[in-house]
């Protein structure tokens, strides 16, 4: 008749039979584990949620919508570098205030672009078109009431015309991940545009008085 102490040992040996099986089976698991990455889904956001982190080659932007993002992109960068100029040297505080804000949300709008560009495989400028760079040429050698006055209607007027006119020709609720942004945008263009158009007729009101 078997013993206790005889399945006792017999239960020792079968689990020191085991115990390499065991072993390799938990090195393989590691193993499996240090190889995996980590993949982000296709719905995975950035900030503005416009942007995916793995760009699928699919997304690729129309011709259309790569030269509104080119177009917006540099405008953004004329309205930054021109409110920076008012914010230091703007005689009023009104145009001050006006600079702050349109400096804000340009920069705002600026890093949604970069990475909704990046998203669909578009390279952005980072330097202003011959053109752009005359027009701020020109503002910053003005001071007092004519600089005001000239970024007011320039940068405030129609800077905003041209980037609301760009945003509404590229829009589409019901498009692409680029028309969506671009539809996104105008209310708050909108807006910022009547603002200006407020604070340029004020100015024009001061300076005939």
């Amino acid at each position: 008749m078997e013993s206790v102490h005889d399945r006792r040992t017999l239960e020792r040996r079968r689990l020191s039979a085991l115990a390499p099986l065991v072993a390799l089976a938990f090195a393989f698991v590691v193993a499996a584990c240090e190889r995996a990455e980590y993949r982000p889904l296709p719905g995975d956001s950035i900030r503005s949620g416009w942007a995916s982190q793995e760009r699928l080659s699919g997304l690729a932007a129309a011709p259309a919508q790569r030269e509104f993002l080119r177009s917006a992109a540099e405008g953004g960068l004329f309205e930054i570098e021109a409110s920076r100029i008012a914010i230091a040297r703007g005689g009023s505080a009104a145009v001050r205030r006006f600079a702050e804000a349109t400096l804000r949300d340009r920069v705002a709008i600026d890093t949604d672009l970069q990475q909704l560009a990046a998203s669909v495989g578009v390279s952005l400028p980072s330097q202003l078109s011959d053109t752009l760079q005359a027009r701020l040429s020109v503002l910053a050698q003005l001071n007092g009431r004519d600089f005001d006055r000239a970024y007011a209607r320039n940068v405030g007027v129609m800077a905003q015309e041209e980037a609301l006119s760009a945003f509404e020709r590229a829009a589409d609720q019901d498009g692409e991940r680029v028309q969506r942004f671009a539809a996104s945008q105008i209310p708050a263009l909108r807006k910022h545009l009547e603002w200006a158009r407020e604070l340029a007729a004020e100015l024009d009101r001061t300076s005939m008085a």
